[in-house]
């Protein structure tokens, strides 16, 4: 069973607010499930987002 991230803890993961990860919610960039009107995300597709927009920064 993938472990699954309450909106909030996914939102200081990726250092941003919790409205700005329901906009990437919505906009459909970061996969997220409803459980009782709660929006989780999986730690997977965290990780997964987060490896699709990393810059690294030419040396």
């Amino acid at each position: 069973m993938p472990q699954l991230l309450p909106l909030r803890q996914a939102a200081s993961l990726l250092s941003r607010s919790a409205r700005t990860v329901r906009r990437l919610i919505a906009a459909g960039d970061l996969p997220a499930v409803r459980i009782r009107g709660r929006l989780y995300v999986k730690r997977d597709e965290l990780r997964a987002f987060i490896e699709r927009h990393v810059e690294i920064p030419p040396s």
